[in-house]
């Protein structure tokens, strides 16, 4: 079973447990947007709120981090 304890995700994956819900939370919108070409038209506030970040800057930050990229950079290259 995965353990979701934050000391255990700080030890094994290098990162704190913020970073590493956020690179989930980043991950599974990549994928939405292979699988979902109408989140292109979303606004980056929609699209913060749906993968559950509590305000833009959080999420453009965390999407830059993970990416290198910010979001709306990104999906102009979509």
């Amino acid at each position: 079973t995965f353990d979701t304890d934050p000391n255990y995700i700080n030890r094994s994956r290098s990162k704190n447990f913020n970073q590493y819900i956020n690179e989930l939370r980043i991950n599974h919108l990549l994928k939405r947007f292979a699988d979902e070409p109408n989140l292109k038209k979303y606004t980056i506030d929609a699209l913060a709120e749906e993968t559950g970040f509590n305000s833009r800057k959080t999420f453009s930050d965390a999407f830059l981090e993970h990416t290198g990229f910010r979001p709306s950079n990104y999906i102009k290259f979509l």
